[in-house]
């Protein structure tokens, strides 16, 4: 049986008849369409939030990663020429592929450090995480200090291995450079690895 029946579309009145199976149908339409309408503004959200973290960073040059890059190599380049009096670090590695895997880690983290800069990160202070950063710098050099003083117990190899990635670690959290504390933390993990298989 047909009825008169009033009804709203796109924001248009319409007045035309209907039976009952054409409004069930209208209305699973509409529904269709609503769904489609909010699937298609969620993958919009989804884009653009994805962009606007992408344009957060921008390729330029933080001469403060460098150093501390430097500082972090400056033992182990001193340490290549002088040999220290019990040096168990020269034995030949048992994990090759794992060294090169850390290597590529290394060397795209120390990139990422350096080259990749965050638009919204402040300016360089004496925050919480610099200054964890420095204290690992210090533990570092410290536990070369007892390499060379023949100590080679596993908490000197450790002193060796974990302050200086956190140092990379902590310094890359505080210039909100997210690549880099990921690729610095992977690095971590396989430099710790890497020690706990070969030297202790």
């Amino acid at each position: 049986m047909l009825r008169g029946q009033t009804f709203f579309y796109e924001g248009l009145q319409l007045n035309q008849p209907f039976d009952e199976r054409g409004a069930r149908d209208s209305e699973c339409l509409s529904t269709k369409q609503a769904s489609l309408r909010a699937g298609i503004l969620c993958l919009g959200d989804i884009a653009e939030y994805g962009y606007l973290r992408y344009m957060k960073y921008r390729l330029g040059f933080d001469g403060w990663g460098l150093v501390l890059f430097l500082l972090v190599m400056i033992p182990t380049i001193i340490w290549s020429f002088v040999p220290a009096p019990d040096d168990v670090l020269r034995t030949e590695s048992v994990t090759p592929v794992l060294d090169t895997v850390v290597s590529v880690l290394q060397i795209l983290a120390v990139a990422c450090l350096c080259v990749l800069i965050n638009k919204t990160r402040s300016k360089l202070q004496l925050s919480p995480l610099v200054i964890l950063a420095i204290v690992c710098i210090v533990l570092y050099y410290a536990g070369w200090v007892l390499y060379y003083h023949g100590l080679t117990s596993a908490w000197v190899i450790l002193f060796l291995t974990i302050p200086p990635c956190l140092a990379l670690v902590f310094f890359a959290a505080d210039r909100k450079n997210l690549p880099a504390v990921l690729l610095t933390a992977s690095f971590a993990l396989g430099h710790l690895i890497f020690a706990l298989v070969n030297f202790i």
